[in-house]
């Protein structure tokens, strides 16, 4: 049970958010070439400086894991999104049809969630010895991770700021558990441990390479927007609205995966010696607890949803080169909730502009941010910002975040 509380919590740093909305052109003769990156981590109760010591393998003191337990809350939340996506809009028109462009993109993607309780957390990092005479509970932590590559073809409608791509998805590495149902129970003497355990694990082949070459899964996914804009009104310069959905489909990984599924209950009552002189033939290794606690799984292909994302968004523009929009975001990953983002963004001169933002939800809280944008007259456009200006500022704060858009038009 303390390795699932681990699995739960301690590999936090197998992790590495959300690309922005694909760069579309002002014009329909112009195409473009367009780079996304985004890297986002975040909880809304483990501090940074427990995540930069886990990633750091740095040795994690006592008072520095008691600090983040003390914060904890009943239901606690983390995870890490990284994305970085290459493109290239061409064209003016295909079929036919004046405006439509071709799109093709590329992207690496690692995604990571987390659900944990605290008693999860107090396992992994301090061990089972405070849990004398009761039980620590464990239902309903969730964990998910999952790298892989994409190739979209797809078609864009700049006039209508709308596109659909299909893309082919090459799985490198997934892991997940769902703890529907566990409990430990340890005696006052620590001499006997009773367990129960309902849920699964499942994770890809782990022959071979782990690197960005892996090629362990295989699948499908499509991705789109939807865009509708209104025309100049009596108080403001024209509203737009936005449906989007990130990479929906389906990953099949190979035969090589296993999958454990488990509905039990385990006694434990320590080892029994009959004579002192034969120790070398009760070792235990993991081998043999692997075999009696049934923990290898069954080897076979099964397939995943891949970590899609889903959003809604509207903007308002108004005069002097003011704008606001209002964003909501849903990813498929444990631990994230609904994620309400506001922005607003001054536009000074034909170069430059300014924006703040708000945003609340994700696998976080309240956080504040900040963006610029920088263009050089029609033909390169370059937007850094981050979501989270203040996480980073001291150990105790929570989560960093960061991304940039480029593109150059020709």
């Amino acid at each position: 049970m303390t390795r699932v509380a681990i699995g739960c919590v301690a590999s936090l740093w197998a992790l590495h958010v959300p690309a922005q909305l694909f760069p579309t052109p002002d014009t329909l003769t112009h195409g473009q070439v367009f780079v996304e990156g985004t890297y986002v981590t975040d909880a809304n109760s483990i501090y940074n400086e427990m995540l930069q010591g886990l990633t750091g393998r740095d040795f994690l003191d006592r008072d520095l894991r008691q600090r983040s337990s003390d914060a904890l809350r009943p239901v606690n939340r983390l995870g890490q999104e990284f994305v970085l996506r290459l493109g290239v809009i061409l064209g003016d028109s295909l079929f036919h049809r004046p405006g439509l462009q071709a799109m093709v993109t590329v992207s690496h993607q690692d995604l990571f969630g987390v659900r944990f309780t605290p008693d999860a957390y107090d396992l992994a990092f301090f061990g089972n010895a405070n849990y004398a005479g009761t039980t620590a509970d464990l239902g309903g932590c969730a964990y998910l991770q999952q790298r892989f590559q994409t190739l979209g073809l797809g078609l864009n409608w700049a006039a209508a700021g709308s596109w659909l791509q299909l893309e082919f998805v090459k799985g490198q590495q997934m892991a997940g558990a769902d703890l529907e149902e566990a409990t430990l129970f340890t005696a006052d003497d620590g001499r006997a441990l009773d367990a129960t355990v309902r849920g699964t694990y499942q994770f890809s082949d782990t022959s071979g390479s782990q690197g960005i070459d892996a090629f362990h899964g295989a699948g499908v996914a499509l991705s789109y927007q939807w865009s509708w804009r209104s025309d100049r009104g009596r108080w403001n310069r024209g509203q737009t609205f936005r449906f989007r959905v990130d990479d929906i489909g389906v990953i099949w990984w190979n035969g090589r995966s296993r999958l454990i599924e488990k509905d039990s209950t385990y006694n434990y009552r320590g080892i029994q010696v009959d004579n002192i002189f034969d120790l070398g033939d009760v070792a235990i290794g993991a081998e043999a607890v692997q075999d009696t606690l049934g923990l290898r799984g069954e080897q076979r292909a099964f397939s995943t949803l891949v970590a899609y994302r889903v959003g809604i968004g509207y903007r308002v523009d108004f005069d002097k080169g003011w704008n606001a929009q209002l964003d909501l975001w849903q990813r498929a990953l444990p631990g994230y909730v609904p994620l309400f983002a506001l922005r607003a963004e001054k536009r000074f001169g034909k170069h430059f502009s300014l924006g703040l933002s708000g945003q609340y939800g994700g696998f976080g809280g309240l956080r504040m941010g900040a963006h610029l944008e920088l263009s050089a007259g029609r033909s390169l456009r370059l937007q850094l910002g981050s979501t989270n200006l203040f996480g980073p500022l001291s150990p105790t704060g929570r989560g960093v975040s960061g991304y940039m858009n480029s593109a150059v038009l020709f």
